[in-house]
C-alpha cells in the first residue's frame, strides 16, 4: 500500500483560512501540521482552502511549505446574514469548477467538513467512485438539531458508502 501512496496525489478540500504574506502562503497552524504529516506519503499534495486576508495578524497561522504542498485559495463564502447566505449560491459555480478540475487530477481526495467545499467534494464522489475518498467531519454528529447545512452534510456522509 505504501508504494501506491507514494505514487498517488492527494487533494485536500477544506474551508481552512489561508492568505499570502511576503510571497508565502499561511494557513491555520493545527491544520498545516496535519497536512504536512501527509507530504511524505504522497507524490504531491494540493490543498484547497478559503482566501482570508483578514487573518494576516493572527499568530495561530503557520507558513505552508510550498515545496510539498500546492495551495489553491477560493473566495470565502457564507456568513450569518441572509445576503451572505445567498452569496454562497453565487460563488458555488466557480467553487464547483475549481474543485472538479482538481478532483480529476488527483488519486485520493480528502474532504474536511462541515464546509461548502467539502460538501461539493462529497457530491462529486458519486461521479468518481474509482477514486479513494476520505471524509472528515469535525462537527457534532450527536447534535439534536444541527444547522440545516450541517445536518445535510451528515445525511449525505451517511449515504456515502463508497467512501472512507
Amino acid at each position: 500500500m505504501s508504494d501506491y501512496l507514494e505514487k498517488s496525489r492527494l487533494l485536500i478540500i477544506s474551508d481552512t483560512a489561508m492568505f499570502v504574506k511576503d510571497n508565502e502562503v499561511y494557513a491555520f497552524g493545527p491544520v498545516v501540521r496535519e497536512v504536512e504529516a501527509f507530504t511524505s506519503l504522497f507524490s504531491g499534495v494540493t490543498w484547497i482552502g478559503f482566501f482570508r486576508p483578514d487573518y494576516q495578524d493572527d499568530p495561530a497561522f503557520k507558513k505552508v511549505d510550498s515545496k510539498f504542498v500546492k495551495t489553491i485559495m477560493i473566495s470565502k463564502s457564507g456568513g450569518d446574514s441572509f445576503l451572505k447566505k445567498i452569496g454562497v449560491l453565487l460563488k458555488t459555480p466557480k467553487m464547483i469548477k475549481i474543485i472538479y478540475q482538481q478532483v480529476i487530477k488527483h488519486d485520493i481526495i480528502h474532504t474536511r467538513a462541515p464546509s461548502s467545499p467539502a460538501f461539493i467534494g462529497l457530491l462529486l464522489s458519486w461521479g468518481f467512485k474509482k477514486k479513494i475518498w476520505w471524509h472528515k467531519y469535525a462537527g457534532n454528529w450527536a447534535q439534536k438539531k444541527p444547522p440545516f447545512f450541517y445536518g445535510l452534510q451528515i445525511a449525505f456522509l451517511k449515504l456515502a458508502k463508497h467512501t472512507k
